[in-house]
């Protein structure tokens, strides 16, 4: 069994990943298509302070303030903490501090929409570059010569949101505030929408739906798998030992000894040799039908071993 998987990986962790997977060779260009015909996402880090978009991935930006329609849903059970109308979220994807005086229910859950009331003191967390997005920035950005493996664009507005399956939903929607020149006609490159390729990640889950199986294992199931291989060895392990009692030199082990002496014990309570033993053993087979010949005297010998204690217990009085 290999290592654990990641959680997320960046694109040549995919591609690595992929390869090794399905004995191919592909390159990263080919993850772009997929994720633009959404059979997988491409999953950002973003930081928010004060309604104020603060980062993508490892760039700064500033400029880009949430505006209308930007909402959140979430379940109760993310909530950390909440003190006077300041609550602290967290699940998986995200964690999120907010501002609120009013906090509705929704379908089982909660909900709010951010406005200069409802704000948002601080964010972390994954989005995704939803396909129209991706398009277009693919299309249209331009490269950051002064800054390896980053392109820019420049927008007006746009939205992007959490992963569906995130316990905390938030769909923000961004607008930017401040001008995209400064007096001497040089762009403000802090105010565009940039992305540097290495920040972007892909989830396990989606990766290994490129996969032939197409069935993630989570460290749950792993741990599961680990515990049911167990049960089977220890399973194994004890019908091993039931078979071992006797070993290939044709000894009989101290445990077949005691069985038998406990036998003897609790039927033949009056007898008080092992001669008479023997015989009448041999008869009550005969009789009983489950033995035709009798037992050789050397086997009885062997289960009966008056050096053994439980033995001497059973013939107290007996004499070798």
């Amino acid at each position: 069994m290999g290592l654990l998987p990641l959680d997320f990986y960046s694109l040549t962790q995919a591609v690595d990943f992929i390869n090794q997977k399905t004995n191919s060779i592909i390159k990263e260009n080919l993850l772009y298509s997929y994720a633009m015909e959404g059979k997988i996402r491409f999953l950002l880090n973003i930081e928010i302070k004060d309604n104020q978009l603060v980062k993508i991935g490892r760039m700064d930006t500033e400029g880009f303030f949430l505006y209308e329609d930007s909402e959140v849903y979430f379940k109760e059970e993310v909530i950390e903490y909440e003190y006077q109308n300041i609550l602290s979220l967290e699940d998986k994807l995200s964690k999120m501090e907010i501002t609120s005086d009013e906090i509705l229910e929704d379908n089982g859950g909660l909900y709010l929409s951010y406005n200069k009331e409802n704000k948002i003191n601080e964010y972390k967390g994954y989005i995704v570059l939803h396909p129209e997005l991706l398009d277009v920035f693919c299309e249209k950005s331009l490269p950051q010569h002064s800054l390896r493996n980053t392109n820019y664009l420049m927008l007006d507005e746009f939205n992007v949101q959490n992963p569906l399956e995130a316990d905390i939903f938030n769909s923000f929607n961004f607008k930017m505030e401040y001008p995209s020149y400064n007096e001497d006609n040089q762009l403000y490159m802090k105010h565009t929408f940039r992305i540097n390729f290495s920040d972007i990640k892909i989830s396990y889950d989606d990766l290994i739906k490129l996969t032939p199986s197409g069935h993630p294992l989570r460290c749950d199931d792993l741990e599961q798998e680990i515990k049911k291989l167990k049960s089977e060895l220890e399973e194994k392990q004890k019908i091993i030992d039931s078979l071992s009692l006797t070993n290939q030199s044709g000894r009989i082990s101290s445990p077949q000894k005691q069985l038998f002496a406990l036998l003897v014990k609790k039927c033949y309570p009056k007898l008080d040799s092992r001669n008479k033993l023997f015989d009448v053993i041999n008869a009550d087979l005969k009789e009983s039908g489950i033995r035709n010949t009798n037992i050789a005297a050397d086997t009885f010998y062997k289960l009966i071993d008056e050096s053994n204690d439980i033995i001497k217990a059973i013939f107290p009085h007996k004499k070798s």
